[in-house]
């Protein structure tokens, strides 16, 4: 089974302010879905790709990503309770605020490398499962 999202989906995930209907539009480039694997060939940040392929994975699933790397909470985004949840992922990923981008969002001290290994494991787990 390929999971796949909408340029719907992905609005009703509540992106952040600079992802707009139209910016969204143009990542999709014409295609009415994308898989987790086209999500990362995406020209996003690394944090950005991990949050939406959150969004494609099941909360047994997030919870692996985060017991298989080993990842612990580098921040207050990081203390997240139910590590089954997007937020849980992307906060063990994401670290602490550090500053806002000039579209008013968050900017995270994130560790690059933690985020690559997450972002590996993520995509492991849903070949296993066959995507």
């Amino acid at each position: 089974m390929k999971r796949t999202c909408t340029l719907k989906d992905v609005l009703d995930w509540g992106p952040c302010f600079k992802y707009t209907e139209k910016h969204l539009k143009k990542l999709f480039a014409g295609r009415r879905k994308v898989t987790a694997k086209g999500i990362v060939k995406m020209r996003i940040s690394l944090l950005d790709k991990i949050w939406a392929i959150c969004h494609l994975m099941r909360r047994d699933e997030m919870g692996r990503v985060i017991d298989e790397e080993k990842l612990i909470p580098t921040g207050p985004a990081g203390t997240v309770a139910s590590r089954g949840t997007v937020d849980a992922v992307w906060g063990f990923v994401a670290g602490a605020c550090t500053g806002y981008d000039r579209w008013g969002d968050p900017i995270y001290a994130y560790d690059p490398r933690k985020a690559r290994r997450a972002l590996a494991a993520m995509m492991k787990i849903l070949d296993e499962v066959g995507r």
